[in-house]
């Protein structure tokens, strides 16, 4: 039919890391890529990971994210994933996994970005949004967020 578009397969490491995400996290991939983050959150995977850490975590089956989360060089990332969707935070490394594939500058406990942070899947996880991030603004924490029945 005219005006319909195709739907398009997940070809790139973007969209593979976005499916793979959104496996982790629970949430919708549209939901993913409408935080904003997901270049900077693959972009810091590969700083710590490099490029065939990353490249195996990718071609993980997000339908078995199980035996990914046990595995004992990707399981540790895919844990940091997770957190980094959620809190916008990255938390470094266990030592045992730096010990096995060394220690990259970029692997140190931090707040990735305050928009990452802003970004966070936890708000809309607790029916809320991050404090002074958004209206009402300041005092919106002094009431329990309004939760959909």
């Amino acid at each position: 039919m005219p005006g319909l578009v195709p739907r398009t397969r997940v070809t790139g490491p973007l969209d593979r890391f976005v499916a793979l995400s959104a496996a982790l996290t629970g949430f919708r991939a549209v939901d993913l890529w409408g935080t904003g983050q997901a270049r900077a959150h693959l972009d810091r995977v590969l700083e710590v990971a490099g490029e065939e850490l990353c490249a195996r975590l990718l071609a993980a089956d997000p339908e078995q994210t199980g035996p990914l989360l046990a595995d004992p060089d990707l399981g540790p990332l895919a844990r940091n994933l997770i957190v980094l969707w959620y809190l916008g935070q990255w938390d470094q490394m266990p030592r045992a996994w730096r010990d096995r594939h060394g220690a990259s500058p970029a692997d140190v406990a931090q707040v990735a970005s305050a928009a990452a942070f802003r970004a966070g899947l936890l708000w809309p996880a607790i029916g809320t949004h991050a404090m002074s991030a958004n209206a009402p603004g300041f005092g919106s924490w002094a009431m329990p967020p309004e939760r959909d029945a």
